[in-house]
């Protein structure tokens, strides 16, 4: 995922400094290693599929339904 700090639907970054910041770009920058900006919602799915499946999870398919504050859901397997 690529963009940058909103406060589009959000009041987590109201701050005026925090608007517009691109806050994977800087880590990535500062750790020198790539980095996936994921909501908490797919981040648990795909962990999920991986604690289940393993080193095998790119053979197999699962869904996942991640109550929280809101619901969100995820499919995650085999591509092709």
């Amino acid at each position: 995922a690529e963009g940058v700090i909103s406060t589009k639907g959000s009041t987590n970054f109201v701050h005026e400094g925090w608007r517009g910041y691109d806050f994977r770009g800087a880590l990535e920058q500062r750790l020198g290693l790539p980095v996936v900006y994921n909501n908490d919602g797919n981040a648990a799915a795909l962990y999920a599929h991986y604690a289940y499946f393993g080193a095998e999870g790119s053979q197999h398919s699962s869904v996942s339904a991640i109550v929280g504050t809101g619901l969100g859901g995820e499919v995650t397997g085999e591509v092709g």
